[in-house]
């Protein structure tokens, strides 16, 4: 709700209709990415009436190409009468729905008191303001074109180093033998605990494969289907390399191991004192 000194000011720009302000309620949407912004006008359209938009259109800018002003995406809406009612003279109020980006959203706090609402008047605070909102502008642009940067063939996204390389081959050997339904949303995150795991009993990742076509050929070409997909992983090395595991688990400053109830440790592991093990 725009405070009583921000409602005069705008009204003494003369700008505006005092008894027609399309933003004397207002609140913000924030989405993670520009690429949600549609998401959130389609959402906005279906609960209220939009009655105006600023751009006009998302291919209209506002600013020069070389100014980095507040620029972001701004709908008027009013209310829409429900089915069977009259309108009331609430239905006929407009209010404002601003579309950021977290990003965009960051930069309009940190900045607002800087250089929007403020008693001093600094060409400096406003450069650096304007500063920050282009290098942001431009993270903004590479978060939602990373996946085609990262493909285009570009020389300097196109290389590897060898810990991504092998993350990456551990990644496609859990696609290859678990189905999309079977494996979490973040594979990244099973895939570093696996590598560290395989690391942890000296067996490089690349070995995941093997590991799994021999564990699946052990119990009649499937996967335990009652186990997680760590825990086949787990489970196979219990089977297939019990003397590298149970020296990982042994170690007093190696990577902690997740032993579930689920995966029952050998008679001869339980003689030791198993350090790196974390039993639930």
């Amino acid at each position: 709700m725009k405070k009583p000194e921000s409602y005069a000011l705008k009204v003494e720009t003369g700008r505006v209709d005092p008894r027609d302000l399309d933003d004397f309620f207002a609140c913000t949407v924030v989405v993670p990415t520009l690429d949600s912004c549609d998401t959130a006008e389609a959402l906005i359209a279906r609960l209220f009436d939009v009655v105006g938009r600023k751009p006009e259109t998302a291919l209209v800018a506002l600013s020069q190409p070389f100014d980095f002003q507040f620029d972001h995406i701004r709908l008027y809406a009013r209310l829409r009468v429900p089915s069977g009612l009259d309108p009331a003279p609430v239905h006929r109020l407009r209010f404002e729905v601003q579309v950021k980006t977290f990003l965009q959203h960051a930069w309009s706090i940190a900045t607002h008191d800087l250089t929007y609402k403020t008693n001093d008047v600094s060409w400096g605070k406003e450069r650096v303001a304007a500063q920050v909102k282009a290098s942001l502008e431009a993270a903004e642009v590479s978060i939602v074109e990373a996946e085609r940067l990262a493909t285009s063939g570009n020389k300097l996204l196109a290389r590897q180093d060898s810990a991504t390389a092998s993350l990456v081959g551990v990644v496609g050997s859990l696609q290859r033998h678990f189905t999309a339904a079977q494996l979490p949303e973040d594979t990244k995150r099973l895939a570093l605990t696996i590598k560290t795991t395989l690391e942890a009993c000296s067996l490089e990742p690349g070995y995941l494969e093997k590991l799994l076509n021999l564990g699946k050929a052990k119990r009649m070409g499937s996967h335990p289907a009652d186990l997680s997909p760590f825990g086949v992983v787990l489970l196979y090395l219990v089977d297939l390399q019990p003397a590298k595991l149970k020296a990982a688990l042994r170690r007093a400053k190696g990577p902690k191991i997740l032993i579930s109830r689920e995966v029952a440790l050998p008679a001869s592991f339980l003689s030791y004192d198993l350090p790196s093990a974390r039993h639930i």
